[in-house]
């Protein structure tokens, strides 16, 4: 069997791996099957992060996400989806915003993930599962806060805190939460008690 050098990868191999149909009939690339797969790939990684980009400016999101880096996220997920964990392999796998674009989540490296079709197109608010009741818990408690006092905070009902931590309910909204959480934090616990006993006590004392 004859062979050629690929203008790719420079190895010689078998003509069979640059034989590929087009209309009449079977012709033969410049490049091997093998290098023709990876370039294939390559588009599909750059088309994922240049549509991706163009939809990010046009909301006037940040977009500094590079191929590179979209490759990274990909290779480091091993194929499997980051919300449900399904091994569904790399190429099947999408582009997936944390905190979705239209929310004012950015096209950065700090808020893609490799997500399945599924868990990409289920998402409750332009945010995905992100967080578990043990995590709201922790961090409640991390701020010194008890479930009423974290209620008021977010403007939803003790109850509703509750059935959060314990896992009886889906957090709705949780990447806004998971934000609100992340201000918190950043003011510290005497900040956040101040702000609790200020306008919060202020205001419940007018209903009594």
């Amino acid at each position: 069997m004859s062979e050629r050098s690929c203008h790719k990868c420079k190895e010689s191999k078998p003509d069979d791996m640059f034989r590929y149909q087009r209309r009449g009939g079977s012709a033969l690339a410049n490049y091997c099957s093998d290098c023709r797969s990876e370039c294939s790939g390559d588009e599909r990684l750059k088309r994922q992060v240049k549509g991706q980009t163009t939809r990010a400016r046009s909301l006037g999101a940040l977009a500094t996400l590079t191929v590179e880096q979209w490759r990274s996220v990909l290779e480091a997920s091993q194929g499997k989806c980051y919300r449900c964990h399904t091994d569904v392999g790399i190429d099947n796998l999408t582009l997936d915003h944390m905190v979705s674009l239209r929310a004012g989540g950015a096209h950065s490296l700090e808020n893609v993930a490799a997500a399945c079709l599924r868990c990409n197109q289920s998402k409750n608010g332009g945010f995905v599962l992100l967080m578990e009741g043990t995590e709201l818990r922790s961090r409640r408690e991390g701020l010194g806060l008890d479930q009423k006092d974290l209620a008021r905070l977010l403007s939803v009902s003790t109850n509703t805190i509750s059935r959060w931590e314990l896992g009886h309910m889906a957090i709705r909204g949780e990447g806004a939460i998971a934000l609100a959480l992340e201000r918190l934090e950043s003011l510290g616990i005497k900040a956040v008690k101040r702000r609790i006993n200020g306008p919060y006590k202020q205001a419940n004392k007018g209903h009594t």
